[in-house]
């Protein structure tokens, strides 16, 4: 997980733990006294403090070890574990909290800061496979009319640590850089369509190949397909530039839009993610949030394939 996800997480969630905290010390002094209603009320507010923060905050390898201590300490609360020692696990917890909150504040301010993109590499395993994903990346950057504009830039401004992510910044105005930003989500959302349809023609051309038909009517329409998935793309593209008033001016044009559509295609069908940054104003943010729910099934399919790559290679 990249470490804004991390930190928005902990961010949002930041109110709610600081009051189930408070309940907890609440609940921790009065059970100093042997009152046993609070004794029970204190493991009770434990317990569902635990729920809460697995299910809200999820898998966050920081915290992970210490999560595992709370849980440890649930199931053994027969045993009468140590209110001490349990008060000590949430003030790690709270330390932990704070300290991603701190660190991702003060990196941000460092920061040339604002308005940008996320972009999360697939995993690779070789320089030759992340050198083609770079190229692919830089001709759809450089070259692709729906990511350029007169008043604003990309510029890259870091790499991420654990999984690469490219962190990029708008070079102009917020306006005029909600605008481009606006403009690349709306495209790689036609990314998807135009994917959408590709799987469709990819599968009638197979059936047509099987079919027992005479070969001259194969041929027909194997080019009927393709002829309608051009059709696709082009339909594609005139939404799109009704829909960010970009408009293609001619043949070249036109080319690198189909050819960035391709790249962009592959890409993300490979894993690659692409995400407003959190400083990003709502509007962006409103563009980028449909993306993520075409990223899941991808995600999912390449996990699966990857795990089924480890069994057969055990």
């Amino acid at each position: 997980m990249r470490i804004v996800e991390v930190y928005e997480k902990c961010k949002k969630e930041e109110t709610e733990i600081n009051n189930y905290i408070t309940r907890i010390k609440k609940y921790y002094e009065s059970g100093k006294t042997n009152d046993e209603s609070s004794k029970q009320k204190f493991n009770n507010v434990y317990e569902s403090f635990y729920n809460y923060l697995t299910r809200k905050l999820g898998d966050i390898s920081y915290l992970n070890e210490t999560l595992k201590e709370m849980q440890s300490i649930l199931l053994n609360l027969e045993f009468n574990p140590k209110p001490d020692y349990m008060m000590k696990i949430i003030e790690l917890i709270s330390t932990k909290i704070e300290c991603i909150i701190s660190f991702y504040e003060t990196m941000k301010n460092k920061d040339k800061g604002g308005i940008g993109l996320d972009i999360k590499i697939p995993q690779i395993d070789n320089i030759t496979d992340l050198k083609k994903c770079i190229d692919s990346l830089e001709f759809v950057f450089t070259k692709c009319p729906f990511f350029q504009s007169d008043e604003a830039s990309l510029k890259l401004q870091g790499v991420d640590s654990g999984s690469i992510w490219l962190i990029f910044y708008v070079a102009g105005s917020v306006t005029v850089g909600s605008v481009l930003l606006n403009n690349i989500a709306a495209f790689i959302d036609k990314c998807f369509v135009i994917k959408s349809h590709k799987l469709t023609c990819d599968r009638q051309e197979q059936e047509i190949k099987s079919a027992e038909i005479a070969e001259k009517e194969k041929e027909e329409l194997l080019k009927n397909i393709q002829r309608l998935y051009e059709i696709s793309v082009k339909n594609a593209i005139k939404e799109l530039e009704e829909s960010t008033e970009c408009y293609i001016n001619d043949g070249d044009e036109m080319g690198r839009v189909e050819q960035s559509f391709e790249k962009m295609g592959k890409l993300l069908e490979q894993g690659l993610q692409i995400y407003s940054s959190i400083d990003s104003p709502e509007d962006v943010k409103v563009a980028f949030e449909p993306l993520e729910m075409h990223y899941i099934p991808i995600e999912k399919k390449l996990k699966q394939i990857e795990e089924k790559t480890d069994l057969d290679t055990e």
